[in-house]
């Protein structure tokens, strides 16, 4: 007779070291966002682009928004929410 191989009930879900089972699916935990193995994978880089004064993108930079119901300060680029 053969050794039978473990069963994995999992389904290849992943335990975090949080303590979050992360579905197999994912390669971060969504609940403390670590990655799975410890790092990220590289082999992609976001390229950040000069931005030039005379470009008009449609976006008050310098003023006040509001997203969510609240008013977000000029030096903020995301809600939060």
């Amino acid at each position: 007779a053969h050794p039978v191989p473990p069963t994995d009930d999992s389904g290849g879900n992943w335990m975090c070291q949080c303590g979050n089972e992360v579905p197999a699916t994912k390669s971060r935990c969504g609940k403390c966002h670590h990655w799975k193995g410890g790092k990220r994978k590289g082999g992609w880089k976001i390229k950040m682009t000069e931005k030039t004064d005379d470009v008009d993108d449609g976006i008050a930079w310098d003023q006040d928004w509001s997203c969510c119901g609240e008013l977000i300060p000029a030096a903020k680029k995301r809600c939060g929410s």
